[in-house]
C-alpha cells in the first residue's frame, strides 16, 4: 500500500514539474508576413504593451534591404540577413522601411516574449 502512495505521489510531482516548466517557456508568435514597397512605406511593430520583446526580423533575398529604427545599434539590414531587436519602450515602436524607391523589401518578423 505504501508503495501505490509513493508512485501516486511521486506521478503527481513529475506532471506538476513538468506542467510548470511549460508555463515557463517564453511564448514565441507566428510568423508575420511584410512587405515594404517603397522607402516611405513604413512596417511598424507594434508594442504598446511595453512587455519585453525579442523581435526576429528576416529580410528576403532577392529584393532591397530595409532601414530599421528603434532596435539598438542596428539601423540597415540586408536583403538576405536577418536582425533581433529588442523592444520594451511602447513609445519608441521598431519600424523599417525599403532601403529602396526602385525595388521593394519583403520578409517576415517574429515576436518572442
Amino acid at each position: 500500500m505504501n508503495r501505490v502512495i509513493a508512485v501516486i505521489v511521486t506521478s503527481i510531482f513529475l506532471i506538476c514539474l513538468a506542467y510548470a516548466q511549460e508555463q515557463n517557456q517564453p511564448s514565441l508568435t507566428a510568423p508575420q508576413k511584410w512587405i515594404s514597397k517603397t522607402s516611405n512605406d513604413t512596417v511598424t511593430i507594434n508594442n504598446s504593451a511595453g512587455v519585453q520583446l525579442q523581435v526576429t526580423i528576416v529580410v528576403d533575398k532577392p529584393g532591397s534591404g530595409i532601414n530599421l529604427k528603434n532596435c539598438g545599434n542596428t539601423s540597415h539590414v540586408d536583403a538576405g540577413s536577418t536582425a533581433v531587436c529588442l523592444s520594451q519602450d511602447p513609445n519608441n515602436q521598431i519600424n523599417f522601411t525599403a532601403d529602396s524607391s526602385a525595388q521593394p523589401a519583403t520578409g517576415h518578423y517574429q515576436m518572442k516574449q
